[in-house]
């Protein structure tokens, strides 16, 4: 017999109103509480019912004897534990509603009751990170519709084919693929959400006018469906994209509505969203006094709600602020308490919304020294996963300070590809203004424009250097040392190297070991002077030196790549972990310093980079397993065990792949390998954890 809640699945019977639920409680007419609970379920998600959330799980825990038994009872409290962030119980519910569901007889609700829970198994899934099971239960719930194509079209199409060919396996496909299936499945809600994630997505990348076009139809589909603050949300992230497109009446708008949306409906940490959002709205239209207050309003209600990530975000977007009104003091303070809050943060995205704020402030300052490093690795963060507004106000930077009209030009065509060209105009501005105004320290040494950032060098196999797109041959000096110099430099690029250091690592025994020094640096100098033009290449101050212009290092892009990797996987994108690990593999050619491997300055940076190469192999292989690429694992593990043959973690991977592939005879000989290994090297015996694999 079909219960209620089955029939209003099917679009039939009546929604009961709450008074009738807690009637039939008092009355002790729990068949009848069970039914209406059911029902009232099934209508507040379609949103066809206002009630909050709290009270329906309170309906649920007085019929808590009944619920295991009962699909719709189930699969409502499924998705309370989803929202209350208990993706471990909502997967476990929500595999009991289908053993439950597939148990019945054929019926015409059947069908659909599956395709409703595999829908909300796709974004139970989606919400604990693993994108690849959520990517499956979509999946499943298209061939259950058996039909891919709909009559209405949610997101337009060109934009649909576009993303589709440049993210044919990221979240935008994810999204792609989870919307027609929410729409065949009559889900509006879950429609809804499903294309304002995607939404925000686009603006992560740098695409407001396509998030504007996304948001734009999650807002129509809110409306009269769902609670408001759903609502708020949606006109939230529309605001966002507004304003990167210079619409900035339009973001007014909708910013003010999604605050008072949020503030009738009582959530206040979408409220302080939408102020912190409001407040760059003014900010970029010039409205200073107006935005300093929106700020300070955000800012209060986000230290109440103990949001850390919210609180660095106002914080760096105040810090902009500051930045264009001059108040540089004030910028480094509030930029540096950004960092305090959220160092080291686990999405890359927003390490390099830090990082970009902060090498902006130090340049605002004139420590142009110190703000190249960091503006580089902003853009190349923000490069790792496709963020172009980030990337782009990076490059702007660099460009500015060096004069580079063709670097500007390059930048600014971009921008204005992707439609965010007025929050890049907005930039240029303050920027210039900041490069023109402020005069570097007094122990601050400048480069002229045609010195910097064009030094490239390659540290792993054979050592390359590059000034300005041509070779310099370090072994073509007349000094050796010379070249051994700019070699150290490169080795302490991310800091001064001292006298003291240089004159032990190069000349311990000589008897005037400061004239070797300088005759040295001044070798270097004439060296590199020779490819890339006058420039101070090798800057002092006092008694340390530096190496100029050092605009990319292959170790440096490695280590990015394998943050962005551990980054994407975090968030459960295995699929651009696994891409981003292998551009890291492909800068790996040879050992750090190959040529320098018995000299003593070389040696942290060798074991420092061998182990950063170590660990890529062994995340690549955990990964690989992970995505069952099983012939990838053992070569990767092999791979590692062969540059480091005691090392345990790699065997471990070694011997899971193997007993993956069905072959115990392999991972038994790859486990007396490893104890062999450790015997004869170390002198001790595998740790439990990895004699236990065969045993487990």
């Amino acid at each position: 017999m079909k219960h209620e809640g089955e029939r209003a699945l099917e679009g039939q019977g009546r929604d009961p109103e709450p008074a009738q639920i807690d009637a039939a409680f008092a009355g002790g007419d729990l068949d009848r509480a069970t039914e209406l609970v059911e029902a009232a379920g099934q209508a507040l998600f379609l949103g066809r019912l206002q009630i909050p959330l709290d009270r329906l799980e309170g309906w649920l825990d007085r019929l808590r004897p009944w619920v295991q038994e009962r699909p719709w009872l189930l699969y409502y409290q499924a998705w309370i534990w989803s929202g209350q962030r208990r993706h471990a119980l909502a997967s476990v519910a929500l595999r009991r509603v289908e053993d439950l569901v597939r148990r019945e007889a054929a019926t015409p609700g059947r069908a659909q009751a599956l395709i409703a829970v595999k829908l909300a198994q796709g974004v139970v899934a989606e919400r604990d990170a693993n994108l690849v099971a959520a990517r499956e239960a979509f999946a499943a719930a298209r061939q259950l519709l058996g039909e891919s194509r709909y009559p209405e079209p949610w997101i337009d199409p060109a934009d649909a084919e576009r993303w589709r060919s440049c993210d044919p396996s990221g979240a935008a496909a994810f999204y792609l693929e989870a919307i027609p299936a929410f729409a065949g499945a009559g889900e509006p809600l879950p429609l809804a959400r499903c294309i304002h994630n995607l939404s925000m997505e686009l603006l992560r990348r740098g695409e407001p006018a396509m998030a504007r076009r996304a948001a734009r139809r999650a807002v129509e589909l809110k409306r009269g469906l769902g609670p408001e603050s759903a609502l708020a949300n949606s006109l939230n992230t529309l605001g966002i994209a507004e304003r990167w497109l210079g619409l900035y009446s339009e973001a007014r708008a909708s910013l003010m509505e999604a605050r008072q949306l949020a503030a009738a409906s009582g959530n206040r940490l979408i409220a302080a969203y939408a102020t912190n959002n409001l407040a760059e709205v003014e900010r970029d239209a010039r409205g200073w006094a107006k935005a300093q207050e929106l700020y300070e309003e955000s800012l209060a209600a986000k230290e109440a709600l103990h949001d850390e990530y919210g609180l660095a975000y106002g914080l760096r977007s105040l810090a902009t602020l500051k930045r264009w009104t001059g108040d540089l003091a004030s910028a480094r303070e509030l930029i540096e308490r950004a960092c305090r809050l959220r160092e080291p943060a686990a999405d890359p995205l927003e390490a390099a919304e830090l990082r970009l704020e902060t090498g902006l402030v130090l340049a605002g300052q004139g420590d142009l020294e110190a703000a190249r490093p960091v503006l580089r690795e902003a853009a190349l963060l923000a490069e790792g996963v496709d963020a172009k507004g980030v990337a782009t106000l990076a490059h702007v930077a660099l460009a500015l300070q060096d004069g580079d009209d063709d670097a500007l030009r390059l930048a600014r065509t971009s921008a204005e590809r992707f439609r965010f060209a007025p929050l890049v105009e907005r930039e240029v501005e303050a920027q210039s203004r900041a490069v023109s105004g402020p005069s570097p320290g007094p122990h601050l040494t400048l480069l002229p424009a045609a010195a910097a950032d064009q030094l490239r060098a390659w540290v792993l196999g054979e050592f390359r250097l590059e000034l300005a797109g041509r070779p310099v041959d370090l072994d073509a000096w007349r000094s050796k040392r010379a070249g051994e110099l700019v070699r150290v430099l490169v080795a302490t690029r991310a800091r001064w190297a001292t006298r003291d250091e240089l004159i032990e690592w190069l000349w311990p025994d000589a008897e005037r070991p400061e004239g070797s020094l300088n005759a040295a640096v001044n070798a270097a100098r004439r060296g590199l002077e020779r490819v890339g033009g006058p420039g101070p290449w090798i800057l002092r101050q006092g008694e340390r030196y530096r190496l100029a212009g050092v605009a990319w290092v292959d170790a440096d892009v490695l280590a990015a790549r394998y943050a962005a990797a551990r980054a994407a996987h975090a968030r459960g994108d295995r699929e651009q972990a696994w891409v981003a690990l292998a551009q890291a593999r492909e800068l790996y050619v040879g050992e750090a310093y190959a040529a320098d491997r018995y000299a003593e300055w070389a040696a942290p940076e060798r074991a420092r980079l061998a182990e950063l190469v170590q660990l890529v192999r062994e995340g690549s292989a955990a990964l690989a397993l992970e995505l069952g690429r099983l012939e990838d694992t053992i070569l990767l593990a092999l791979d590692a065990i062969d540059a480091e043959p005691t090392r345990e973690t790699a065997y471990q991977l070694l011997i899971r792949a193997y007993l993956a592939r069905g072959d115990r005879a392999a991972a038994v000989h790859a486990l007396a390998r490893c104890r062999s290994a450790l015997q004869e090297e170390l002198g001790v015996a595998p740790s439990p954890v990895t004699e236990a694999l065969l045993r487990d």
